[in-house]
């Protein structure tokens, strides 16, 4: 079935995704950058979008990505992004683990050894004494 555009900010597309387990991945993103012919850092200025699905989806957030100059955007707005998202058909259902960071091997427990009966016998002289 052929995906249907609905823009990020409306009640529908809300609706609809429901939440973000659903994103299966990002595909593209388009960035447009508000600027003067002579700008030529659009690519740094559209990094922040691209680190930021990365940073909430992992790997899941790799996409591919083209950023462009523009005289101008509507109202002035200084970048606009244009995403394209595979979504799931139905909830995802991901465990807490799942969306955690790689676990890490465990320190090996010290092993604590038993009271020698010398030392029992130092400590209990110490509170004869006091």
């Amino acid at each position: 079935m052929p995906a249907t555009p609905v823009s990020a900010s409306s009640p529908r597309s809300r609706r609809e995704l429901g939440d973000l387990d659903r994103v299966k991945r990002i595909v593209k993103v388009l960035g447009m950058v508000n600027a003067i012919p002579e700008f030529g850092n659009q690519p740094e200025v559209i990094n922040g979008c691209s680190d930021l699905f990365v940073e909430v989806f992992g790997e899941r957030g790799r996409h591919a990505r083209s950023a462009v100059g523009m005289g101008s955007l509507p109202r002035g707005i200084p970048v606009e992004i244009e995403v394209i998202v595979e979504v799931e058909d139905a909830p995802a259902r991901r465990t807490a683990a799942a969306k955690a960071a790689p676990k890490r091997k465990a320190a090996p427990k010290a092993k604590v050894a038993p009271k020698s009966k010398p030392a029992a016998k130092k400590k209990a002289a110490k509170k004869k004494k006091r």
